[in-house]
């Protein structure tokens, strides 16, 4: 039989599909707004103004930079998914060549550009989601500059002779109507996340107000944290020391400060953990990279990873720079360098907490009727104790039962005891901690009252005699803190902002 021929078939996508899928590829506001920001940054711009107001009654969002500006094909290129321009992965702040399309689409149906190289014209491209799903086709609209485009152009770059101004319209992706709000939070997030960058004399405006450098590992003038490690090691790239890249560490233990301080500057389990830089940018923030247990003991305990672009595969970065997954050689060589310390302040804060415990509120009968049906809670996973194999001898040296002490039931072992699956701890916090701190302790969540928080003062212990209000406030908090560290493996963030606002709103209620 005669063989077939083959030919091709040009399958190309189907653009309105494809444009709603692309607006839920991960990005939340501010992380998209941020990689519009990279790009600034990448075209060298001295300085970068981010505006987000209404404008005639609809949300509009304005990025102008005072970088390179770009050509014609460089704009082309800008807005096609999947840019073809080069990338210099030991400075280049992009990743994907798609950040520009997919951060803007996650925010607005139309995006219009204005841009202008030193030499060169000012340009104008556009796009509009509405137009490319009626007609089913990815394209831009080039050209139609007029008058008020370039007034408005040079007015937000100023006396630069060059830059490139990015407008989204059609905003209807916002997750917070507070247009203020949002604005001070994106400030507060371009603060700690370009640092290094704002350290260095670039500039970043948002509504008109400048982002100042915030360090994580260092964020209280005046009061200086105590850096415990800082070491630089070369990483090997495919199994390669000569092809290897530089990694540093440092890890930091902040200054102890009073209550309202801790609160302002996060010194709390939503704060703790690793700060992740790539070329120097943020990508993780607080994150435990599955390192270890997020745990009060470690409220002040911070650490900073700095990579290269060159390393985005041991890094495992996610599409929107948000996150990052440590290929196991590297979370191991990073494990070694961090787990002394880490058990180090663990040990000396359980020496601390051992004096501060007050149990003035008794908690053992919730303790047992939580642990009787332990079998039909929804508890999170825990590590099972090796099993010995079929048929082989216990390793306890036990003595073989008789046939008589079989017959007569002596000998036989005691009912095993219910296993501890929750014990509760009170411990003062301050007045501005969280109402309750949680860990796993082997099998066994530990939940540790705040004594300081109102809600203690005014609901547990005034009440502590009244075994069935106690119980039921002891059952809620433990099924809090189940849920909070059966979900944190993967909503950390999430978890611990969800335990902020009730800690915060039941504060406010019952002060």
């Amino acid at each position: 039989m005669k063989n077939e021929t083959t030919s091709v078939v040009d399958i190309q996508p189907n653009a309105a599909k494809l444009i709603d899928s692309m607006r839920h590829v991960g990005y939340d506001n501010y992380s998209a707004v941020m990689d519009i920001i990279d790009n600034s940054l990448d075209a060298g711009a001295g300085t970068c103004h981010v505006w987000w107001k209404q404008e005639k009654g609809s949300p509009t969002i304005i990025i102008a930079d005072t970088g390179s500006g770009m050509d014609a094909d460089s704009l082309n290129q800008a807005m096609r998914l999947g840019s073809l321009g080069e990338k210099n992965p030991e400075t280049d702040l992009g990743r994907f060549g798609m950040g520009l399309t997919t951060a803007t689409l996650s925010l607005c149906r139309k995006v219009v550009i204005l841009t202008k190289t030193e030499t060169g014209e000012l340009l104008r491209g556009a796009t509009d989601i509405d137009e490319m799903i009626a007609e089913n086709k990815f394209k831009m609209e080039v050209g139609g500059i007029t008058q008020d485009d370039r007034a408005f152009f040079f007015q937000m770059i100023g006396d630069a002779k060059s830059g490139t101004v990015i407008q989204l319209q059609k905003v209807d992706r916002l997750t917070n109507a507070n247009l203020s709000v949002a604005s001070d939070i994106l400030r507060k997030k371009v603060s700690r996340v370009f640092r290094v960058f704002l350290e260095n004399k670039r500039n970043i405006f948002i509504n008109g107000k400048k982002a100042e450098a915030v360090n994580p590992l260092d964020p209280i003038p005046g009061q200086p944290s105590r850096i415990i490690l800082d070491e630089t090691f070369l990483y090997p790239l495919n199994g390669k020391d000569a092809e290897g890249e530089m990694v540093r560490l440092k890890l930091a233990f902040l200054p102890e400060v009073s209550d309202e301080s801790a609160r302002d500057y996060d010194f709390n389990q939503a704060g703790q953990g690793f700060y992740v830089l790539r070329n120097l940018r943020e990508i993780v923030d607080a994150s435990t990279l599955g390192l270890f247990t997020k745990h009060p003991s470690l409220n002040r305990f911070r650490a900073e990873i700095q990579v290269s672009g060159k390393m985005d595969e041991a890094i495992q970065i996610d599409f929107a720079k948000s996150r990052a997954n440590l290929v196991q050689s590297l979370a191991d060589k990073i494990n070694a360098l961090v787990k002394p310390h880490i058990n180090y302040i663990r040990k000396n804060h359980a020496k601390d907490n051992t004096r501060s415990k007050i149990d003035k509120v008794q908690h053992g009968e919730s303790e047992q009727e939580i642990a009787k049906k332990a079998k039909i809670l929804e508890l999170p996973p825990r590590k099972t104790e090796p099993q010995v194999a079929s048929g082989a001898e216990p390793s306890t040296g036990a003595k073989r039962k008789t046939k008589a002490e079989s017959a007569s039931g002596a000998g036989e072992k005691e009912p095993a005891k219910l296993r501890r699956v929750c014990r509760f701890e009170e411990v003062d916090f301050g007045g501005q901690g969280q109402l309750y701190e949680t860990y796993p302790d082997g099998a066994t969540i530990v939940v540790q009252l705040n004594t300081a928080h109102p809600f203690y003062a005014r609901i547990i212990e005034p009440y502590a005699q009244d075994p069935n209000l106690r119980n039921a406030i002891d059952f809620l908090l433990f099924s809090l803190a189940s849920a909070e560290i059966k979900h944190s493996i993967e909503h950390e963030e999430l978890m611990a902002a969800y335990k902020t606002t009730v800690s915060s709103n039941l504060r406010s209620l019952c002060s």
